[in-house]
C-alpha cells in the first residue's frame, strides 16, 4: 500500500491538473562528500559579521562559546557538528582544493541526474519532457536539487498519521525543476496553466 506521503504527492498532482508518471530515481555519480560542513563556518561568519558588538553572536566561535557556557539549553543544538565545522580551514591549499573539486563534481553530477529525469532520457526530443519532478517529504531528490543549485518549491500536502512517533506533523510535496525554471514552478502552484495539463514525474 502506498505511504501517506506518496498518496499526498498523487493528490497534489491531481490538484494541479497534471498528468503524472511514476519513476524510480537513481543516485548521482560521482557523489562526492557533502561540502556543507566545510563551508559552514565561512558562510556563517560572513552572515554574522554585520551584527553590532553586544547584539548577539558575530561568529561560529561565539555560538560555540555560548553553548558551552549555557550547556542546559545550548548543548542540545548539535555542538559536535559546530565544533567540526569550526575546525575546517578552507585557506589550507589542500583542503580548499578538495572542497572546490567536490563542489564542482557534486554540482555537475546532480544536475546531470535531474536534467536526465526531466528530459525523460531524450534531451533532443522535447515532446516527452516533464515540467517538474514531484517528490514527497524526505525524498533524496530534494537534496540532489540543493546540490545542483536547482529550484525546489515545497507545498503543504496534508498531515502524517496521528499515531506516528512524529505526531500529526505536516507533509510537504516538493516540485523540482531545472535551472532558471522558477517562473514555471510558480505558475504550477498558482494553477494558472492547469488547462495545459502539465506533465509531472512522481518519484
Amino acid at each position: 500500500m502506498p505511504s501517506r506521503e506518496f498518496r499526498a504527492v498523487r493528490r497534489t498532482g491531481d490538484w494541479l491538473g497534471a498528468t503524472t508518471t511514476e519513476m524510480a530515481v537513481g543516485t548521482p555519480s560521482p557523489d562526492p562528500a557533502s561540502i556543507v560542513p566545510r563551508e559552514f563556518k565561512r558562510d556563517l561568519n560572513a552572515s554574522l559579521s554585520g551584527i553590532r558588538r553586544g547584539h548577539g553572536a558575530r561568529s561560529l566561535q561565539d555560538i560555540i562559546g555560548y553553548n558551552t557556557a549555557n550547556s542546559v539549553e545550548g548543548l542540545k543544538y548539535q555542538q559536535g557538528q559546530l565544533l567540526a565545522a569550526q575546525a575546517v580551514n578552507l585557506s589550507d591549499p589542500a583542503i580548499g582544493a578538495a572542497y572546490k573539486a567536490d563542489l564542482e563534481a557534486g554540482k555537475a553530477s546532480n544536475r546531470a541526474l535531474i536534467d536526465g529525469i526531466l528530459t525523460n532520457g531524450t534531451p533532443g526530443d522535447k515532446s516527452d519532457d516533464f515540467d517538474a519532478v514531484m517528490a514527497p517529504s524526505g525524498s533524496a531528490l530534494v537534496g540532489y536539487a540543493d546540490r545542483a543549485g536547482y529550484p525546489a518549491l515545497t507545498l503543504p500536502a496534508g498531515y502524517g498519521p496521528t499515531a506516528s512517533s512524529a505526531g500529526h506533523n505536516p507533509i510537504g510535496v516538493t516540485l523540482v525543476g531545472t535551472a532558471f525554471s522558477e517562473a514555471r514552478r510558480s505558475r504550477l502552484t498558482a494553477r494558472s496553466f492547469a488547462a495545459e495539463e502539465p506533465r509531472l514525474l512522481v518519484v
